[in-house]
């Protein structure tokens, strides 16, 4: 009876982990929200473009790597299906230390009326530190927007 005892109490402490696949999410610290969540294609920039303002908090107790430009912009298509309509500018990755924030702004051209959502990418450095030439390898994505005609 004991041993079936203890099976049930590793089955209880076990449980909830044996439906993650990793048990410490790396880009669970990483939050994008886009605000206002309503926008419009300005005519008063040259060309007509969508502004996005957005902020990047590292949540995480270690430091990040985030990319300062424009991340991708996806589009629903339908319920919970995004389509890539422009692809995040390749640039250097700049330290983002534990809990800071970043404003950023975005000019993203102009795109068709629809609801968006933003896929920022960032790495976690090594214990050597942040290297430029490394390539983001994790992705977060934002709060879903709307853009109006």
């Amino acid at each position: 009876m004991s041993t079936l005892r203890a099976l049930a109490e590793i089955l209880v402490v076990a449980g909830p982990l044996l439906g993650c696949t990793e048990l410490v999410a790396p880009n669970g610290g990483v939050s994008i929200v886009v605000s206002p969540d309503t926008v419009e294609t300005s005519e008063n920039i040259s060309p007509p473009s969508v502004q996005l303002n957005f902020t990047i908090w590292n949540t995480n107790t270690f430091m990040i790597a985030v990319s300062p430009c424009v991340p991708d912009v996806e589009k629903e298509t339908a319920t919970d299906v995004w389509e890539n309509v422009r692809l995040a500018n390749e640039c250097f990755l700049e330290p983002m230390p534990a809990g800071t924030r970043r404003s950023f702004v975005a000019f993203v051209g102009p795109i068709a009326p629809g609801r968006y959502r933003l896929r920022s990418w960032f790495s976690v450095p090594d214990r050597n530190g942040i290297s430029a030439t490394e390539k983001p390898t994790l992705s977060q994505f934002s709060n879903a927007f709307v853009v109006l005609p």
